[in-house]
Parts: structure tokens; sequence; C-alpha cells
């Protein structure tokens, strides 16, 4: 519904020149191309990029909101390596360093996921990405506030990486840390696709990595986070829930053959 209301909302401006300006036509491209997103229309998201391109010159604060839903178009149509171009291109602009915090920190996390996206593809990787994951698994989530889903995000991503790598022991402590994040920040969004994901997550860890098993009993939790077209996309899904978990599931089965 916001798709069409912005889609509309711009064909308006577009018959009145004398009320189109740049900065609104951008606001509503920017809320099309999210809501998009959302859908999974990467074909009407893409022309959304293109207004937003002519509509957020470089100079301004709010280039690099637009470009985070940018990138995560990229990172939902699977177009890995243009994603590590364009997250190059936002850590390498000349006002990267004078943005907020959490904006430099968003970015940092949104690279982290990149690079592992491009990683699963090609599991060989020089030295120093995998001291970043390294980094990444060292972090602690700070519990003072979510932060936007920042904790939600990191977490997937540490349990992304501890799965890759076949750790087990890992896997049933970032669990318990998955459980206590639900606890705190998601009672009442039971319904979310975040919450039916990480308790697809949890389920795996309780029947011992039984896939067929969780397949069974996560049944509505799966079809949940797979269920698009309610939720804005942000941090907490930067990569498609559905991907995340094929992902998972082949590296968990792979893991019980070799033992």
């Amino acid at each position: 519904e916001t798709f069409h209301v912005c889609s509309e909302a711009e064909e308006f401006l577009s018959r009145f020149p004398h009320l189109n300006n740049p900065r609104y036509m951008g606001q509503f491209a920017l809320k099309r191309l999210t809501s998009a997103i959302a859908i999974q229309d990467f074909r009407s998201a893409r022309k959304a990029v293109q207004t937003c391109e002519q509509c957020f010159p470089q100079s301004s604060n709010n280039w690099f909101v637009w470009k985070e839903s940018e990138l995560h178009l990229l990172l939902h149509s699977q177009e890995w390596l243009a994603a590590s171009a364009l997250h190059k291109q936002i850590v390498d602009h000349d006002r990267f360093p004078v943005q907020p915090e959490q904006v430099q920190q968003k970015w940092s996390l949104l690279g982290y996921y990149t690079a592992f996206a491009v990683w699963a593809q090609e599991p060989s990787a020089p030295g120093t990405v995998m001291k970043d994951f390294n980094k990444v698994l060292r972090e602690v989530a700070i519990y003072k506030r979510d932060k936007a889903g920042y904790n939600a995000a990191l977490y997937t991503l540490q349990y992304l990486i501890l799965a890759s790598r076949g750790d087990h022991d890992g896997l049933i402590k970032k669990s318990e840390a998955i459980v206590k994040y639900m606890d705190r920040y998601l009672r009442g969004r039971h319904e979310t696709q975040l919450y039916g994901f990480l308790k697809t997550l949890v389920l795996l860890n309780k029947y011992d990595y039984d896939v067929s098993r969780v397949r069974k009993k996560a049944h509505r939790y799966i079809e949940q986070f797979r269920r698009f077209g309610r939720e804005t996309v942000d941090e907490t899904q930067t990569l498609r829930f559905d991907t995340m978990w094929e992902w998972i599931v082949g590296w968990v089965e792979n893991t019980h053959r070799v033992k």
C-alpha cells in the first residue's frame, strides 16, 4: 500500500512542476524504494534508486541514509559484488568520517555482512577478512538499548559465522544469548519476521541441530520469516532471512555428515 501511495504522490507532483521540489520527490522515492524492497519488487526498487540519485546530492546527509536502502536492495537481490563496491564507495567518501557515530557503526556492520555474503559464495578469503570475522565474534551486544535492531543484526551475523565454521559450542552459547535478546526486546512482537527467524534458530539448538526435525517443529516460524511485504527491511534483515536459513541448513548438515 505504501508503495502505491508514494507512486501516486510522485505522479501527482510531476503534473505540477511548480510543486515539484527535489526534496519532496526524494522522500517519496526513498519510501517507494524501501517499500519495493519489502515486497521484493526489485525492478521497481531500481527505478526508485534512479530517482534518489537525482534528488539527493552526495553533499547531503540524506545521501548516506538512502544509500543504506540501496545496499539492502543489492544484498536482497543477491548482487554481492555490486553491494561490496557500494559499501566501499560509502566508507571511502570524504564526508563519512564526520557522520554520526551510530551511522558509522551501522555501516561497519553492513560491511561485515557484505563481506560475509561474498565469502559465502566463494569460501576462500585472505587472512584480513577472516580476522574481521573474528573481530565480529568478539563484539559484545550493548543491552542499555537495542539501538534500532543493531544487537539482533550482530547476533545473526555472529550465528552465521559460527555455523559456517561448524562451531557447535559457539552456536549453543549464541543461541542462549538470542533467547535473552528475544525475552528483552521482542515481547509483543511474536508475529514479526525477526521473531520467526530467531525462534527457528533457538529451536535448531533445542533439537540438537536435527534439520529434518526442526523443519517440522518450526514450520510456523519458517513460514513467518519467509513472509514478505508487511515489514520494512532494515539492518535486522540485511540479508534475506530465507537466504540465511538455507546457508545455515547447508552448513549444519555438512557438519553432521563430517561427524
